[in-house]
């Protein structure tokens, strides 16, 4: 059966709310704005049974595994968690993303890819006008 995220996260938390702590301009904020996923539950309907115990939203998970990607988040179990207070930055101060070529070899992977299918695009539009 296909679970569905319904209300907060008041379960886990006592006295925590997570949009006082994230930052306006944090990267999770401007992924989560451009990321429309309202087309998930309807595709994936077909492959969950109408019985059983609820399994994550889908969406949810897809969330997850974007911020997994994007932060090189490989694991939850290998990964300690940086809750140390004295190296927290402020949200105000710019993040120093890493430069292309200091990036993990999947990251460069990745970034390859979708240069290689942007300039196929690119040719393709640039041909005769059609794309195909």
């Amino acid at each position: 059966m296909m679970g569905r995220r319904e209300g907060g996260q008041g379960q886990f938390f006592y006295a925590f709310d997570l949009d006082k702590v994230v930052p306006p301009d944090h990267l999770v904020r401007q992924i989560d704005s451009v990321i429309d996923l309202s087309w998930v539950h309807k595709e994936l309907t077909p492959y969950y049974s109408d019985t059983g115990r609820p399994s994550i939203d889908p969406v949810l998970m897809i969330r997850m595994l974007i911020v997994g990607y994007v932060f090189a988040i490989r694991s939850e179990r290998r990964i300690k968690a940086d809750v140390d207070k004295k190296k927290r930055l402020c949200g105000d101060q710019p993040i120093a993303w890493p430069k292309g070529e200091e990036a993990s070899h999947a990251v460069r992977e990745y970034l390859a890819a979708l240069d290689a299918a942007r300039s196929e695009d690119e040719s393709d539009r640039s041909g005769d006008g059609r794309v195909e």
